[in-house]
């Protein structure tokens, strides 16, 4: 199993970036998993 990176990033101390989905769309599903978030 790999290992979470939002929860190494909070162990090293530092910022997890994320976003919040909540359109009926997987397009703009796939956008938003496309951009440089750690986890949306």
């Amino acid at each position: 199993m790999r290992e979470n990176s939002v929860k190494a990033r909070w162990r090293a101390g530092e910022v997890a970036l994320g976003g919040w989905h909540s359109q009926p769309s997987s397009l703009s599903a796939e956008n938003m998993a496309g951009e440089d978030f750690d986890y949306v």
